[in-house]
């Protein structure tokens, strides 16, 4: 059986991680498509004053991977990786969650949980959030800059990090480069 799922009940990781979890948020500013998110994800923002430095993800430790919104796609790579590892199902919604909580319960390698400080243990991280495209028909990339603000928020050196959402030709880079070089990530990308 699946365990209930997680809850932010407290507003502070375990490890003190973060002190102002609203910060998190609000270094990318409001998220609307008339607004596009800026063309990188700022690195300057995750070695803000307000972060503790995380301990490097170690070749020895059991591989933990966390699956970034748990849509359509995000629900199949959950019980694909959890045939073989544990998995972190991680999305903002917690109706979501209880919406797959059921069809989850013969896994017992699967947590669930809307709590961004819960990523904090992963070693891999699978971002499969929504693109859309916009009214001038370029692919609206907020929700996946959104989660990689929270992945880059909790990520330890020397994680993994995967795109799993359809972006264009060169936007892993983007997205993705000044940080993995600055953290000490290891990025690709996968479309679904």
């Amino acid at each position: 059986m699946i365990p209930e799922v997680a809850t932010p009940a407290a507003e502070q990781p375990p490890n003190g991680l973060v002190q102002d979890s609203s910060m998190v948020w609000s270094s990318l500013g409001p998220s609307n498509a008339d607004t596009p998110p800026p063309e990188e994800v700022n690195e300057e923002f995750f070695h803000a004053s307000h972060l503790e430095p995380l301990a490097p993800v170690s070749a020895a430790e059991p591989p933990l991977v966390a699956v970034i919104g748990v849509g359509y796609v995000g629900l199949h790579l959950v019980t694909v990786f959890a045939s073989k590892f544990d998995v972190l199902a991680y999305d903002v919604s917690k109706k979501r969650l209880e919406t797959i909580a059921d069809e989850l319960s013969t896994y017992p390698s699967i947590t669930l949980t809307s709590n961004p400080a819960d990523l904090a243990r992963a070693t891999h991280f699978l971002v499969s959030v929504p693109t859309t495209l916009l009214p001038d028909k370029q692919i609206d990339t907020s929700f996946v800059r959104s989660a990689l603000t929270t992945v880059g928020t909790y990520a330890r050196p020397g994680a993994t990090v995967v795109i799993e959402s359809s972006v264009g030709v060169g936007m892993t880079r983007k997205l993705l480069g000044n940080l993995m070089r600055s953290r000490n990530l290891k990025a690709g990308m996968s479309p679904e």
